[in-house]
C-alpha cells in the first residue's frame, strides 16, 4: 500500500480543498464506480502516477466521459501514453 504526503500552506491547502469540494460534487454513484473501476485496473501500469494520475483519471471520467480503461487509454490526453506492450500482463 502507498501513501501519499503533502505539504501545503494553508492558502494552497484552502484551494485544494475548493477543488475537492467541486469534484465531490459532480460525482455520481456511476461514475464513482468506474473511477474507483479504473484506479483499481490502471495501478499496474507503468505510467500510473508518473502520467496516469488521479486528476487525468477524474478528468476523463467527468469530462471524457470514459468508462473503461481502454477506453481511458485511447482517448487520454496523456503525453507519451499508450497502451501497455501486448507482452506484459495487465488486468485490463
Amino acid at each position: 500500500m502507498m501513501i501519499d504526503l503533502w505539504a501545503m500552506d494553508s492558502p494552497a491547502c484552502r484551494l485544494a480543498l475548493e477543488k475537492c469540494d467541486e469534484i465531490a460534487a459532480r460525482l455520481t454513484p456511476e461514475s464513482r464506480q468506474v473511477i474507483l473501476e479504473l484506479k483499481s485496473q490502471l495501478w499496474r501500469h507503468p505510467d500510473y502516477r508518473d502520467t496516469i494520475t488521479a486528476k487525468t483519471i477524474y478528468d476523463a471520467v467527468l469530462d471524457g466521459g470514459v468508462k473503461r480503461s481502454r477506453c481511458f487509454l485511447g482517448v487520454c490526453q496523456v503525453p507519451n501514453l499508450t497502451a501497455p506492450p501486448a507482452s506484459r500482463s495487465y488486468p485490463y
